[in-house]
């Protein structure tokens, strides 16, 4: 027992506690950080080992300093009993989503400084605060003994995670691309968050949306879209299948997922031959995939010919993965003092990060490069093209029409979906493929604006008034251009979502030629 009162043991416990909402997404067992990660997993299992034993190593020779000063032991621990509690209330929130009442906070503060003062100050106290620090020391013993646990985890994990399968070369344009195209070409694009209402039935006064305007007068519009759920890594699963998902799990080296049927109460390993995209290579087609978040090159072997996708986590629970020793030491000393600010100052609106808005930024501009090549490839007869917008993190400014990592709004980047649309369409238009291409435009879920107010400090307010004050409403955009389809079209009747790749295989199979055929089926497959 006197091994768990060691000043370095004690560092290690405080150490795994104030760093748990970083730790357990890497030691979870459904691994779900290293399967969205789309570089390298390597720094963020290091620098997650290293802030702990950075931060272990600290307190650890702050302690032993104490120890050795009977005159600074009590200002030590006084400023533990005061800091300690604000860590752990910030980690338990980051890993549940549970919070107290801002005022109830704000109580809690300032008693946990009168008591840390007291402490501090008062030599009668000093009996009380022996005793505080013995029960402390022992129950961080404890949590020092799990640290020691999660730095194997991590240790093997990591070491899982490196056989993740790279991704593979983007390959150019070569000789066995055919001059003429396929016959159905089928583009599918999703645009991730893109909100029907926010398009088509309450735009924002003043948005300009031009290219999506223009689509609608020659295609046929779904205005009730019942989403496969809210969270994109459930929701594609479930498109590319056409089965409900409400959980998934990957494997540690994240090449193989799970899914979590919630009418079966399944799980099943997700099938590439059992996907839309073994359904159009059956029909002749080849495959083409530039996408976002979800490792499509890793879970979808043998069924794609092209393949890219993107995902960067430039930081993971707030600190950098690739970060120096003086970089982390800084980090760990602003996560203090951010869940101070974020105690004091619960309501307030957290500007976008600049680092979250230049990975989101070059994901977009990497995706849209890879889809480039993809569109003006004509050997390639059904093309997926997964985008990370609306979505947030803002990344354009509608205004000056530049990108820009600041200052930008779910609305800005409603902008830019819209002037990549017109990409689409001019790109296409010049390859004159336009009008004989089956075009499906989707979001996979609607604009969650009431999960931003909730959890990422708020809304701009050009956003609470385009939202109505945060009210979700759940009907993401879709529509559908049929081949040479001059008209528009609508369907108001409730259509799932989930039937998606039921209706891609309807269209691959042309059996659709018209709007008439599309909503005839449609109504038959609600």
């Amino acid at each position: 027992m006197k091994l768990l009162t060691h000043p370095a043991v004690t560092g290690l416990g405080i150490a795994t506690l104030c760093l748990s909402s970083k730790i357990a997404p890497l030691v979870s067992l459904g691994h779900l950080i290293v399967y969205h990660t789309s570089g390298s997993t390597f720094p963020l299992f290091a620098s997650t080992l290293l802030s702990l034993l950075l931060l272990a190593l600290g307190l650890g020779l702050l302690l032993h300093l104490a120890d050795l000063s009977p005159r600074l032991r009590p200002f030590l621990w006084s400023a533990l009993v005061c800091c300690l509690p604000i860590l752990l209330y910030v980690e338990l929130v980051a890993l549940t989503g549970w919070t107290l009442p801002s005022y109830l906070l704000r109580l809690l503060l300032i008693l946990a400084l009168l008591v840390a003062l007291l402490l501090a100050s008062r030599t009668s106290l000093q009996s009380a605060l022996y005793e505080l620090h013995q029960l402390a020391v022992s129950i961080l013993g404890f949590a020092a003994i799990l640290g020691v646990f999660v730095m194997a985890e991590l240790l093997w994990f990591g070491k899982q995670a490196s056989h993740a399968t790279p991704l593979p070369p983007f390959q150019p344009q070569t000789a066995l691309t055919s001059p003429i195209p396929p016959s159905p070409r089928i583009l599918w694009i999703v645009f991730d968050e893109l909100s029907y209402q926010q398009i088509y039935e309450r735009r924002y006064p003043g948005l300009q949306l031009p290219a999506f305007d223009q689509i609608a007068q020659q295609s046929t519009l779904f205005t009730h879209t019942i989403p496969a759920g809210i969270f994109t890594e459930l929701v594609l699963p479930s498109l590319l299948t056409g089965t409900s998902v409400d959980r998934i799990r990957a494997s540690a080296d994240s090449n193989s997922l799970q899914l979590h049927n919630p009418n079966t109460l399944q799980w099943t390993t997700l099938q590439p031959h059992n996907t839309v995209f073994q359904d159009a290579q059956q029909a002749g087609l080849r495959t083409a995939v530039s996408g976002w978040y979800n490792p499509y090159c890793r879970i979808l072997p043998g069924v794609l010919d092209r393949c890219y996708w993107s995902n960067r986590v430039p930081r993971l629970m707030g600190f950098l993965p690739n970060a120096a020793l003086n970089t982390i030491a800084v980090d760990l000393a602003h996560r203090f003092f951010d869940s101070l600010h974020q105690l004091t100052h619960p309501h307030d609106l957290v500007p976008e990060d600049v680092f979250d808005a230049a990975a989101h930024l070059a994901d977009f501009q990497d995706i849209t490069t890879h889809a480039n090549q993809l569109l003006r490839d004509p050997s390639l007869g059904f093309i997926f093209l997964h985008l990370p917008i609306p979505h947030r993190v803002g990344i354009y400014n509608r205004n000056t029409a530049q990108f820009a990592l600041t200052n930008s709004t779910y609305l800005d980047n409603l902008a830019l979906a819209d002037r990549y649309l017109a990409h689409i369409h001019e790109q296409l238009q010049q390859q004159g493929q336009w009008d004989a291409t089956t075009i499906v435009i989707m979001g996979d879920h609607s604009w969650r604006a009431h999960l931003v107010r909730d959890n990422f400090g708020g809304l701009a307010p050009e956003e609470q008034a385009a939202s109505n004050g945060a009210k979700f409403d759940d009907r993401p955009a879709y529509l559908i251009k049929l081949p040479y389809q001059n008209q528009p079209a609508r369907l108001d009747t409730p259509f799932h979502a989930t039937q998606t790749r039921a209706l891609l295989d309807a269209l691959i199979l042309q059996q659709l030629r018209t709007p008439n055929d599309l909503i005839a089926w449609a109504t038959q497959h609600p």
